[in-house]
């Protein structure tokens, strides 16, 4: 069995994702109950599960999508700008994500009333359109959702914090705080109180960062070059 040193450990650890390092524990359990079953006189078999950093190598496909909900779309029709959730998982079914946004009712705290608004427990998913541009290469469109398979040294969470920084110029939060959104709120009678902004939980309220003003029409080209930019530059 081949022995890792301890600085390739580190690295392998170091730049793995939270499901690569659930399944490096695992493999270790199952690792350690085998010697344990293993006579002290009689010689190890050959293992059949692969190494840590076998695991570390394997490339994460990451699904993004795009979902909306009557309470969103009210929210926008208020603010004259379409909102949409955009987000990403690596889930078999991004739907099951999506549930969990009615759940929680993502975004849909009024701070100002101290409950939820309406409309915000009934997220449901929006297909990305494909249009006539190739995609880029490593994203593909599949049941409307854009696929984006990682480069073995950049992991999920790495991918997730630089894909939001790429669009963070639709976000609502920020557009909210610069010179232009305040501006725009005014002329409508709005206020930032008046934006899906806050998730409320028992524990308190929570930002909702990853809603953003985006029309539907470029959507696509605008998400899915965004992710390939982050994985070109990875």
């Amino acid at each position: 069995m081949t022995k890792l040193s301890y600085d390739v450990l580190k690295a392998t650890i170091d730049s793995a994702s939270a499901l690569e390092i659930v399944g490096m524990i695992h493999l270790a359990s199952r690792r350690l109950q085998e010697l344990e079953r293993i006579p002290s006189n009689g010689p190890a078999e050959a293992s059949t599960y692969p190494s840590a950093v076998t695991i570390a190598a394997q490339r994460v496909e990451v699904g993004i999508y795009l979902a909306g909900s009557p309470g969103l779309r009210q929210r926008a029709e208020a603010v004259g700008k379409a909102i949409y959730k955009i987000g990403t998982t690596t889930r078999r079914s991004a739907q099951d994500r999506v549930d969990d946004l009615s759940k929680i009712r993502y975004g849909g705290y009024d701070t100002v009333a101290g409950s939820h608004r309406a409309g915000f427990d009934d997220y449901s998913l929006i297909p990305f359109k494909g249009g006539a541009r190739a995609m880029p290469p490593g994203l593909k469109l599949r049941d409307g959702c854009l696929f984006v398979t990682l480069p073995r040294d950049l992991s999920r969470g790495q991918f997730e914090c630089r894909f939001r920084h790429a669009i963070a110029a639709h976000s609502v939060l920020s557009w909210a705080e610069t010179e232009e959104g305040r501006t725009h709120l005014l002329a409508r009678g709005k206020q930032l109180t008046d934006l899906p902004s806050v998730t409320g939980f028992a524990h308190g309220i929570v930002r909702a960062k990853e809603l953003y003003f985006l029309p539907l029409t470029k959507a696509t080209a605008v998400v899915a070059e965004a992710a390939a930019a982050v994985c070109l530059a990875a």
